[in-house]
């Protein structure tokens, strides 16, 4: 049984590889290269999302206790440590994700007009959440280190405090 089929039955294979064996040894090593990157750029992603629908999770928590207990409730930021605190409780967010959006990136996410220059643009770094639930207005802004990847959570003007999550693609679009 010949291992090579065009090969007649007395000539003897050189040492090395095949044109043929190359190529395909190159077109797998290809693959694996762009399966590998396109599952980390996937990874960064959903770890940004990831982040945002904590602290999403958190903003609903504080919103809902300051209504129950009625008693003002507050979740401060820390920009330089990526962390934020509430309730005594404080929660740092993942070595790959940060405060901040892309250089020229416009904000805020409802109608975006100026450029940002704030990764949280909420007064002091903190949301307030008061007993009657009105948030005060404001948004926060998050990326992976490469900064590919942008969410935002917004609080917009408005008697009724709602929150909002965003993501950029080209431009804002609301997610629930």
């Amino acid at each position: 049984m010949l291992i090579y089929p065009f090969l007649k039955k007395n000539q003897n294979i050189a040492g090395g590889f095949l044109l043929i064996e190359a190529l395909i040894i190159i077109t797998l090593i290809s693959l694996i290269v762009t399966l590998g990157l396109s599952f980390g750029t996937s990874l960064h992603k959903a770890l940004v999302r990831s982040e945002i629908e904590k602290l999403y999770s958190a903003c609903i928590y504080l919103q809902r206790i300051a209504m129950v207990t009625n008693k003002r409730q507050l979740l401060t930021f820390d920009i330089n440590k990526n962390t934020y605190y509430y309730q005594g409780h404080e929660e740092r967010l993942c070595h790959y994700v940060t405060f901040g959006t892309t250089i020229g990136i416009k904000g805020p996410p409802s109608a975006p007009t100026n450029v940002i220059n704030k990764p949280i643009t909420f007064t002091n770094n903190q949301i307030i959440f008061t007993p009657n639930g009105i948030l005060q207005s404001g948004t926060i802004y998050l990326t992976d280190a490469s900064k590919q990847h942008q969410y935002a959570l917004s609080v917009p003007v408005s008697q009724i405090s709602f929150l909002r999550k965003y993501r950029y693609d080209s431009r804002w679009n609301y997610f629930p």
